[in-house]
């Protein structure tokens, strides 16, 4: 099944990039509790686009497989994940099919074997960006194998040229394979944070200073 991914849209605020290093152990902050009320565990990313559907979650007292939807998440900041409260970290059960059959289906992204459309294996996927509008992943980091890694290289590829994705592998365009290279992954991309408080974080922030 092939299933090309097209360019994501051009918004008009401004985009936040977050690389797929600072996902674990991302504190949760919660408005209402004006706080830290849990960690984030791993992204639970929908192979089909390449969408971050949700964060699975840990904390005290959880006794079962809970997330937070990544569409419940009102700013991804320097304070960590900010939601409302903790009547968004839901359990997964049966009211959650699509979401319960990515989570069963193990998809991960981080490495995963990389191709490209002519069949010649480039390495695996090093790292990812997303972005913290539609939490779409923009970008993928391959290290490559061979003798190619000895130069430790790391090819980057853009969404728009992933041809296929499977769980076991990824296909990319052979005109995206020839890109050059660049030593390093670091590409101007904020890790973990937006540049700027938002008015929900900065909300938190202020009621932590009057606790103190």
């Amino acid at each position: 099944m092939v299933v090309r991914l097209s360019p994501l849209q051009k918004r008009d605020k401004k985009e936040v990039l977050v690389i797929s290093e600072a996902i674990a152990n991302k504190r949760i902050m919660s408005i209402h509790a004006g706080g830290a009320i849990a960690s984030v565990d791993m992204a639970i990313i929908d192979p089909s686009n390449l969408k971050i559907s949700a964060f699975s979650v840990y904390a005290k007292g959880l006794q079962y497989f809970s997330v937070i939807h990544s569409s419940d998440i009102r700013e991804w900041s320097s304070l960590g994940v900010v939601i409302n409260s903790e009547d968004d970290i839901m359990e997964v059960d049966e009211n959650m099919p699509k979401l319960k059959q990515l989570i069963e289906s193990k998809f991960e992204l981080d490495g995963i074997n990389v191709r490209t459309t002519s069949g010649k294996r480039l390495g695996k996927v090093r790292s990812y960006i997303f972005e913290t509008d539609g939490f779409f992943v923009v970008k993928l980091y391959i290290e490559k194998t061979g003798l190619l890694s000895l130069l430790n290289q790391t090819l980057i590829v853009e969404r728009d040229a992933v041809v296929n994705v499977t769980n076991k592998f990824i296909v990319i365009s052979d005109e995206a394979s020839k890109i050059r290279s660049k030593k390093g992954i670091k590409d101007n991309v904020e890790y973990g944070f937006s540049a700027q408080s938002s008015d929900a974080a900065s909300e938190i922030a202020s009621d932590q200073v009057g606790k103190t």
